[in-house]
């Protein structure tokens, strides 16, 4: 046999577990999502890049993100998972059973603001099921530009989507370490803060553009940063083990958590949670999702 022949073809629990893990950022997330052991999920990961010949992933204790190879790759296997879903969704239509809607959330807003949204909705008589997809907001807008979810809740930064229905206020505050000097400001002035090497999410994260560019619109800009992570949790573990500031969302930071934040001089940090709509014509299905959604803003 030829060595450029693959030695299998890929499984798709294996596809499944390598797309999960690169739109979560994390193994343990994608295990938790895929209902399988962390371990069980790294030993599909390793398989899968034994089978297509190249590494997929970069691994870190924060985290991991895809190779450059593994990036391109990520494209083939989300049109295989789409067709697949496609696939089981013409078999529950010939069942009878309604098509489930494809809601595409950020991080942020699966897990502090739709639970109990989600809940109030299936609680409705008549309701649609619900296929919750999480990833980052600029993956939601390729999905929903796409066609591939119904809906999507995205973070918008201001003058962006002024006409999409908003689900929630956010702002970007500084979490400050135990023992860091700025504990004693009840605002973090701008100069220091512009001044200081941080904690900050991930280039391309809308955390990111809306902090860069809410600071340029007053002509400031940050120095580099300490380090970036692609999570709050990730940015809250580093702050303690550091000892330096983060930026993060106070929508993220998880209830009763008793970390220590603070707004920031001069500058309103301030980013919506918007409902997004497929270009498609909605389905009576999707209207009522959206209604639930865009009532239950807070």
């Amino acid at each position: 046999m030829s060595a450029d022949v693959p030695i299998r073809t890929p499984d798709l629990t294996e596809l499944r577990a390598f797309e999960a893990a690169v739109r979560l950022r994390s193994i343990g997330a994608a295990a938790k999502e895929l209902q399988l052991s962390q371990p069980a999920v790294s030993k599909r990961l390793r398989q899968l890049e034994a089978v297509v010949g190249f590494r997929l992933l970069e691994r870190s204790p924060r985290g991991v993100t895809p190779t450059e190879a593994g990036e391109q790759w990520l494209y083939s296997v989300q049109r295989v998972l789409d067709e697949l879903r496609d696939l089981e969704r013409a078999a529950l239509q010939l069942r009878g059973r309604p098509r489930p809607l494809r809601l595409a959330a950020s991080a942020v807003a699966a897990e502090s603001l739709l639970p109990s949204v989600l809940g109030a909705f299936h609680r409705q008589p008549g309701h649609e099921p619900v296929e919750l997809i999480v990833c980052n907001s600029s993956l939601v807008r390729d999905l929903i530009a796409s066609g591939r979810a119904d809906v999507g809740i995205a973070a918008s930064g201001p003058g962006e989507d002024e006409e999409s229905p908003t689900l929630a206020d956010d702002e970007l505050v500084v979490a400050v370490p135990a023992g860091h000097p700025w504990r004693d400001f009840a605002i973090v002035p701008l100069d220091a803060l512009t001044t200081t090497p941080l904690i900050l999410r991930e280039p391309g994260s809308n955390q990111r553009a809306v902090l860069d560019a809410q600071l340029a619109a007053i002509d400031r800009q940050l120095v580099p940063p300490m380090l970036e992570v692609s999570s709050t949790a990730a940015a809250l573990q580093a702050s303690s083990e550091i000892g330096a500031p983060a930026i993060v969302s106070r929508l993220s930071l998880p209830p009763g958590s008793g970390v220590e934040v603070r707004p920031v001089e001069r500058a309103v940090l301030s980013r919506r949670f918007v409902v997004l709509v497929s270009g498609r014509r909605p389905s009576a299905a999707v209207d009522q999702l959206v209604e639930a959604l865009a009532g239950s803003s807070v």
